[in-house]
């Protein structure tokens, strides 16, 4: 996610996207997925290390929900993430930063880190809160990306994971 590459010349290393990874990266059938850069372990695919709490079995349209995502249970020292929500016709609702959390940033309908969150004992949280799309609600798919990195400032070693998680709409 927090892609790094080699600077010219200085030997040193810099953040290839200092404010987190390209919009869209979540998605990895996109040309620019976080596994783009973080390439040398095989990316996972629908993990069970990630996990998102607060979605209810169903969704209400308009209705509010505050979601903590996690990363657990992978060895890792720091991580970053993005989450894209989908709906096939339409706006799929809209994120916001949790008050306390000033690492985040949303672009419509997608909401990533911009600074890597060390790992507390194998696992890392973010907070914040997701609002279903007013009017005709369909079903939304949330495509989530996080990394389990290693904090070495490099591309190499670190491990994407991938999970599309999709709510049905509440019947009408």
């Amino acid at each position: 996610m927090l892609a790094l590459l080699a600077a010219s010349g200085a030997g040193t290393l810099a953040l290839a996207y200092p404010e987190g990874a390209p919009w869209g990266a979540a998605d990895s059938s996109a040309s620019e997925h976080c596994a783009s850069c973080h390439w040398e372990r095989d990316a996972v695919p629908q993990s069970e290390s990630i996990v998102l709490q607060g979605l209810p079995a169903t969704l209400t349209a308009g209705e509010q929900y505050t979601l903590q995502l996690s990363l657990e249970g992978t060895t890792f020292e720091v991580s970053g993430f993005q989450v894209i929500a989908l709906m096939e016709r339409g706006t799929a609702g809209t994120f916001t930063p949790a008050d306390d959390d000033v690492e985040t940033s949303v672009h419509g309908t997608a909401i990533r880190s911009t600074a890597v969150r060390p790992s507390e004992g194998g696992s890392v949280q973010w907070r914040f809160d997701w609002r279903a799309p007013i009017g005709k609600l369909e079903s939304i798919t949330f495509l989530i990306a996080a990394s389990a990195a290693n904090n070495d400032q490099s591309p190499f070693g670190d491990q994407i994971h991938y999970r599309e998680i999709t709510v049905p709409a509440a019947p009408e």
